[in-house]
């Protein structure tokens, strides 16, 4: 049984307790832009069902609602008619050749893969990973880490980023792995 509760965590961790044939509470309110946030608490040994050792089950509080599926919808419009998906394809692999070109023998580089701009840096460590990536940020890049055990730079920028914005980048995070592997 779930039960919608438009109170506070405080209020509704107490009322799941005081109830235990529920099995979770979901905490819903309207933010200042009256659009609702909420999320979903649960009792232990039902989150344990949902847990992974390697991976993160997404779920959706507001799955149909109307704000939401009208952007999903002016998104869908957008990438077909700027042809964004194509751009993607085409910006994605020169980045590719960018990337490979500027970091080709750069310190703890391994390669880079991806798909449109959908890219990962590979490199020899996870403790590389999160030393470039600290060292980008402090450059004004923000980049993630991903792979197995964070050795890898997930880079996705938007489907519309000017190209020019990519050659410096290449170059910062050369630096950046130079720095990295100095200190």
């Amino acid at each position: 049984m779930s039960v919608v509760f438009p109170k506070r965590d405080a209020e509704a961790k107490a009322w799941l307790e005081a109830n235990p044939d529920v099995q979770s509470v979901h905490v819903v309110w309207t933010d200042m832009c009256g659009v609702a946030r909420g999320k979903v608490l649960r009792r232990d040994e039902v989150m344990q069902a949902w847990a992974r050792e390697r991976e993160v089950l997404h779920t959706s509080t507001h799955a149909g609602w109307p704000l939401g599926c009208a952007t999903a919808i002016a998104t869908l419009d957008a990438l077909r008619f700027k042809q964004l998906v194509a751009r993607s394809r085409d910006v994605g692999a020169r980045f590719l050749d960018l990337l490979r070109g500027e970091l080709s023998g750069a310190p703890g580089f391994v390669e880079a893969r991806g798909a449109g701009l959908m890219i990962g840096v590979q490199l020899s460590s996870a403790a590389m990973g999160i030393a470039t990536t600290q060292a980008m940020l402090r450059e004004g890049y923000v980049v993630l880490t991903g792979g197995l055990a964070g050795e890898t730079l997930t880079l996705t920028p938007a489907l519309t980023i000017d190209e020019e914005l990519l050659g410096p980048f290449a170059r910062t995070l050369r630096r950046a792995l130079g720095a990295t592997t100095a200190a």
